[in-house]
C-alpha cells in the first residue's frame, strides 16, 4: 500500500486557464484536463502555479492528464522540469495519460518500460480501468476520481 498521508487534501474539481483547463486533487491524486489549442510558455507556468497554490505545493503520488488540444511539446516538458525542480517537487510516481491516438499510447508503453515508471495511456472510453489502475495500493475509491474526471469535463465543456 502507497503511503498517501503526506498528500491528504483536496481541491474540488476547479476551472483554470479562462475555461481552458480544469483540476482536481484527491488526497494526492490530481486530474488535469485541458482544451488549450496553442500552448504558451506563460499559459504552461500559470497552470503550474495555480495548482501548486491550490495544494499548498504538494505534489501528487498519481496523476491523469487529458489534453483535447495540444500537448505540451519539447520546450513546455523542459519549462515543466525546471518549475517542478525550483519547488523540489518531485515527479508522480504513477502517471495516467488519457489519449485516443493509439502512436501516444504506444510510446506511453515505451516509455514506461525504459525508464521503468509506473506510466500508462488509456483510451478515453476505459475510465474505469484508467480510475482502477491510478488508485491501486492508494486505498482511494477510484469511483470518486472518475466523479472528479468527469466534473473537470465538464468544466471544459467536453
Amino acid at each position: 500500500m502507497l503511503d498517501m498521508t503526506p498528500y491528504n487534501k483536496r481541491v474540488p474539481p476547479t476551472p483554470m486557464l479562462a475555461n481552458q483547463a480544469a483540476f482536481a486533487y484527491i488526497n494526492g491524486i490530481s486530474i488535469v484536463v485541458t482544451k488549450v489549442e496553442k500552448w504558451t510558455d506563460d499559459m504552461v507556468l500559470e497552470l503550474l502555479d495555480h495548482q501548486s497554490r491550490l495544494v499548498e505545493n504538494r505534489t501528487s503520488a498519481a496523476s491523469i492528464t487529458h489534453f483535447f488540444g495540444e500537448v505540451f511539446g519539447a520546450r513546455h516538458r523542459k519549462l515543466i522540469v525546471e518549475w517542478m525542480e525550483s519547488k523540489n517537487l518531485p515527479s508522480a510516481r504513477r502517471t495516467a495519460l488519457v489519449t485516443d491516438s493509439a502512436i501516444m499510447r504506444a510510446a506511453m508503453t515505451a516509455f514506461s518500460w525504459l525508464t521503468k515508471t509506473e506510466a500508462k495511456s488509456f483510451e478515453p472510453g476505459k475510465r474505469d480501468a484508467m480510475c482502477e489502475w491510478v488508485t491501486q495500493d492508494t486505498g482511494i475509491n477510484p469511483a470518486e476520481i472518475e466523479n472528479a474526471l468527469t466534473a473537470c469535463y465538464r468544466l471544459i465543456g467536453k
